[in-house]
């Protein structure tokens, strides 16, 4: 049943080089709902609800949804209490599902903490800096759990860490502190870690860190551009392809697909499938060249690119 529903969702998104059909991917994971594999419940649940691939029919993508819930799905309980609160106005009702998907969710990343996994630590601390899960938002019991990841060696603890202490969050400011946490991260290979040594790798990151907003900053196109830049001259790949969609989508900088055309190409042929593929949509709707397109989109599925 998982199989089926794996294929169903490659269909739905027309990976691996097959042709993107909701209706083929609706059809699949029909009978793997058949077989009782909870995830192509919560599949066809969203495709009723959305109408993708089958007449919309928000009803049956409850009954789906609803099906998965039962069998202890988080996402389903999620998704019932969605349509109780959008489509039937129960708030009563949609809360008590966002409840149990939410504690689900936490005894899952609790029961990891117990037989101290470092990773489910550290997001343990992410969660009470975001509030995630019903938690009451805490930086100061954010900090607290992630130094004991740090102790245990956990990479994004310690970026997240050094992000605090950077902005006194949850901790008393310390400058010092920040930076030793981030060289401990940059020592065992973190991007965050390494943004001030001219690791292309790193610089690309922090653009991308700029561009959503990520870690406390500032969201911001314009410094997002300007650092990809400086990653691109360095010979980063991704910072390629993101800059490349910056002058595309005109973002942070003056909408140029020319250039876009150019970074994309600078990427694909160093082999980025991502990058392939949106050269061969650029020859396609900027140039009316579906030939030359097809070659890059060929290219990009040869290497799997979803």
């Amino acid at each position: 049943p998982e199989a089926i529903t794996c294929l169903g969702t490659a269909y739905r998104e027309g990976w691996y080089g097959l042709v993107k059909s909701e209706k083929k991917a609706a059809k699949i994971f029909k009978r793997a709902v058949e077989l009782g594999e909870v995830d192509a419940m919560t599949n066809l649940g969203a495709a009723y609800y959305n109408g993708e691939g089958v007449k919309q029919d928000w009803k049956k993508a409850k009954r789906l949804h609803r099906m998965a819930a039962d069998r202890g799905c988080a996402t389903g309980q999620c998704n019932v209490g969605e349509i109780c609160e959008v489509k039937e106005g129960d708030i009563s009702e949609a809360r008590k599902w966002y409840a149990l998907s939410a504690a689900q969710e936490l005894a899952r990343l609790r029961r990891h903490v117990e037989n101290e996994v470092p990773e489910a630590i550290s997001f343990l601390g992410c969660a009470y800096r975001r509030g995630y899960f019903g938690l009451v938002k805490s930086d100061k019991k954010a900090a607290k759990i992630w130094k004991r990841a740090v102790e245990l060696g956990d990479v994004e603890a310690m970026v997240q860490l050094g992000a605090a202490y950077y902005l006194g969050r949850g901790v008393k400011l310390d400058w010092k502190k920040a930076k030793r946490l981030h060289r401990m991260a940059a020592d065992r290979g973190s991007a965050v870690g390494q943004k001030n040594n001219e690791v292309p790798e790193a610089i690309a990151f922090l653009g991308r860190a700029y561009r959503h907003g990520d870690f406390g900053l500032v969201k911001s196109d314009k410094k997002a551009a300007k650092i990809f830049k400086r990653a691109v001259e360095l010979g980063d790949v991704d910072a390629m392809v993101s800059l490349g969609a910056a002058y595309y989508l005109g973002q942070g900088v003056k909408l140029d697909w020319k250039k876009a055309k150019r970074l994309h190409r600078m990427a694909a042929n160093r082999g980025s499938a991502m990058a392939q593929c949106n050269v061969g949509e650029i020859c396609e709707v900027k140039e009316g060249d579906i030939s030359e397109a097809r070659k890059w989109y060929a290219l990009s599925a040869a290497q799997g690119f979803k």
